[in-house]
C-alpha cells in the first residue's frame, strides 16, 4: 500500500511544494537512499534497489517562474517550454539563475543551465517551409478549441478566427520556419536574447518524411558553425 500511495498521483501532488517534494524524493531513489528524517517521511520508508546509486540525470521543465525558481533552488538544469508558453522566459531565466543553489542536497551541477524549446519546420525554400508549417498551426488551434486529432494535411490558407491567429502566432513565436539558413539564423539569436546553454527542437508535419527532412537540413546547416558559442541543438 504504501509503494501504490507513492506512485498514485492526484490533487495532492497540486502546488510549488508538493512538486518540489516530489523532485527530492525522485533524486533520493536514484542516490544512495540514506535514511535521513525527510526522506524517510517522503519515501515512507519504501526502498527501490533498482533504482539505488544510479544518479539518473534530473531536468525541471517549467513554463513560469515557480518552475524555474524551483530548478534553481534543487541546483537542477532548467528546461523551458517556450516552443508553446514563451510568455515568461525571460523572468523565468532571470528567476533560475538567481536561485540556483549548487549546494542543495539534489544539485547535479555546479552552475545554471538553461535549455529552452523551439518549433522547427526547415524546406529548400520558405515559402514551402511556411505552407508545411501549417500543421503545426492547426494542431495548436485543435488543441486550443478542444478537437484533438491526428496530424492535418497542410494548407494554403488557415482556417481560423482573428482571436486564434493572434493566439498562435504568439504562442508560437520562438518557430523557426524557413530555408535552414533562415532558421539557423533565428535560433542562433533566440540563444544569444536570453543566454540559452542549449536548444531542444519539435516540429510536426502530416507527413514524415518532411518531418525528417527538415531536421536533416536543420542538422547540416547548424554543422556548418563550428564556433564555440554556437548554442548545442538536441
Amino acid at each position: 500500500p504504501r509503494t501504490a500511495a507513492l506512485l498514485r498521483r492526484g490533487a495532492r501532488d497540486d502546488g510549488e511544494a508538493a512538486f518540489a517534494a516530489n523532485i527530492r524524493l525522485l533524486a533520493w531513489f536514484f542516490g544512495e537512499q540514506e535514511d535521513d528524517a525527510e526522506s524517510v517521511q517522503l519515501s515512507q520508508g519504501v526502498h527501490a534497489a533498482v533504482a539505488r546509486g544510479t544518479n539518473v540525470p534530473l531536468w525541471v521543465l517549467g513554463s513560469s517562474t515557480a518552475g524555474a525558481a524551483i530548478a534553481g533552488q534543487l541546483g537542477l538544469p532548467y528546461a523551458a517550454a517556450s516552443h508553446f508558453a514563451p510568455f515568461q522566459l525571460s523572468e523565468a531565466i532571470w528567476t533560475y539563475r538567481q536561485m540556483f543553489n549548487p549546494s542543495a542536497p539534489t544539485a547535479q551541477i555546479s552552475e545554471p543551465y538553461v535549455m529552452a524549446g523551439a518549433n522547427l519546420m526547415v524546406a529548400p525554400t520558405r515559402e514551402e517551409a511556411e505552407f508545411l508549417f501549417t500543421t503545426h498551426q492547426q494542431m495548436f488551434v485543435a488543441i486550443r478549441r478542444g478537437t484533438r486529432g491526428p496530424l492535418r494535411p497542410p494548407v494554403h490558407a488557415m482556417d481560423w478566427a482573428p482571436h486564434e491567429e493572434q493566439m498562435a502566432t504568439s504562442a508560437l513565436r520562438f518557430s523557426a520556419v524557413g530555408t535552414p539558413g533562415e532558421a539557423a539564423e533565428f535560433l542562433r539569436v533566440f540563444a544569444a536574447s536570453y543566454g540559452i546553454d542549449e536548444i531542444i527542437l519539435t516540429g510536426y508535419a502530416h507527413d514524415p518524411a518532411m518531418r525528417e527532412r527538415s531536421y536533416r537540413l536543420m542538422a547540416e546547416e547548424w554543422a556548418k558553425d563550428s564556433s564555440p558559442d554556437a548554442a548545442a541543438v538536441g
